[in-house]
């Protein structure tokens, strides 16, 4: 009895032992395999390469608060100073700095008739204001002062009279190189009227575009563009989509000829679009007429 109870530790450690050794056979044999160079190179690549994404991704983190911030800064100084404003654009890449502001605000209104005009005015951070863009400025200001002193003579001599006029604007194109302004005019008393202005500005010289500085000197360009105007007019009292009045004759457009600076936008296709008023080629109830002049048409004759 006594003997059986003294061998247990003894068995014990033999079995201790024994699991010693296996492991240490088990050691030796995993450093003794041999690890081809290239799965070495292969691993170490990996590692780098983790190493340099988790890199990259911190710096594109920071990268894009410090952008955000910066941007913030920059709209913060341009709208607390024209001074700082003016001293940013000038820096090389950063370029002319565009915007149109409410010059004037004039609203009024009665149960009978009803006015709300915003007079928008031309700004421009980068150089002194060149004689194009005052010109401009003064243009836009001296036309809707004249539509207010109209209506507020209208009213004065019959306040009962049932009229209304909204002169609205807003920014049509702002990109590296043009500034557009669109101004709408909506008069009504009997009948309604719109008259739409456009004023284009080129931001490298500061100066105004118009129809003829789209193209070349030498071309018939509104003999091309009117050609294409008469085409889409065709097309369009075929299908009976549109009624147009020309001279003494409805739909006579064979001896159609736009002006030589015709009102016009650039569209977000980069086409140009000829723009006629209310009642310019058109019966009042028919609005105004836009046609697309596509890149194709005009493509051989422009700058």
């Amino acid at each position: 009895m006594n003997n059986n109870l003294d061998g247990a530790p003894l068995t014990e450690d033999l079995t201790k032992l024994e699991d010693n050794r296996h492991l240490l056979a088990l050691k030796k044999a995993y450093h003794q395999i041999e690890v081809p160079m290239d799965a070495v190179e292969r691993l170490k690549d990996t590692i780098h390469e983790a190493n340099a994404k988790k890199r990259r991704r911190s710096w594109f983190q920071g990268s894009v608060t410090i952008l955000a911030a910066a941007c913030l800064c920059i709209v913060f100084l341009l709208n607390s100073s024209a001074t700082i404003a003016q001293a940013m654009s000038r820096i090389p890449g950063l370029g002319g700095l565009f915007e149109a502001v409410t010059f004037r605000h004039y609203e009024n209104s009665t149960d009978d008739y009803y006015a709300k005009v915003d007079i928008p005015k031309i700004v421009y951070y980068g150089m002194d204001e060149s004689e194009s863009i005052t010109a401009v400025n003064q243009e836009i200001k001296g036309y809707v002062e004249r539509l207010i002193a109209k209506f507020e003579s209208d009213i004065k001599v019959d306040g009962s009279i049932h009229q209304s006029m909204e002169v609205t604007y807003h920014v049509i194109l702002n990109n590296d190189h043009w500034f557009s302004l669109r101004i709408d005019v909506v008069e009504a008393i009997a009948s309604s009227y719109e008259h739409t202005l456009f004023y284009h500005i080129d931001k490298s010289t500061g100066e105004m575009i118009q129809l003829k500085d789209m193209f070349l000197e030498s071309s018939d360009y509104t003999s091309v563009i009117s050609e294409e105007i008469k085409r889409q007019m065709k097309e369009n009292i075929k299908n009976g989509t549109d009624v147009y009045l020309l001279g003494d004759d409805d739909n006579n457009v064979d001896d159609f000829m736009i002006d030589k600076n015709q009102s016009f936008y650039i569209n977000d296709s980069q086409d140009i679009v000829i723009h006629f008023d209310d009642y310019e080629i058109a019966p009042g109830s028919e609005g105004s007429k836009d046609f697309v002049i596509s890149k194709d048409v005009v493509k051989d004759i422009l700058k």
